[in-house]
């Protein structure tokens, strides 16, 4: 896909306001074809400009968790299973099963994934279990 192209995404005039199921795919393939894209390569360009229009400029966060990818790494597979945070200025690394049945802690996120997944392979945390 070249810029030439890539139009912005505006309200046409002849387009129906009230698009059903099959009225959306039609439109999406007339769209595209006006384009010279594919409908997929169309929606993937209409939600690049969707974010770009409405995603605040954030600035980095700040502070020791800021770039603590292995911790995000953690939560994101384990955080429905495990209650996990960091405590102290030591960073202390804690997990706490959602069952209730006991607390692990490392100094370290790859230790406490290290634990966890003992504790699980050992005693598996039901996967019903709800915050």
């Amino acid at each position: 896909m070249t810029d030439d192209n890539v139009r912005p995404l505006r309200p046409r005039t002849d387009r129906p306001t009230s698009l059903k199921l099959g009225g959306l795919r039609q439109w999406y393939e007339e769209e595209a074809a006006a384009r010279g894209m594919t409908p997929h390569g169309l929606m993937v360009h209409a939600l690049q400009a969707w974010a770009d229009d409405h995603t605040p400029d954030q600035p980095a966060p700040e502070g020791p968790l800021a770039r603590d990818e292995e911790l995000a790494d953690l939560v994101f597979n384990w955080g429905d299973w495990y209650a996990i945070s960091v405590h102290g200025g030591g960073r202390r690394y804690v997990g706490q099963r959602r069952d209730g049945k006991g607390t692990l802690t490392d100094d370290s996120a790859a230790g406490l994934r290290a634990k966890i997944e003992a504790d699980n392979e050992a005693d598996p945390v039901p996967r019903e279990v709800t915050p």
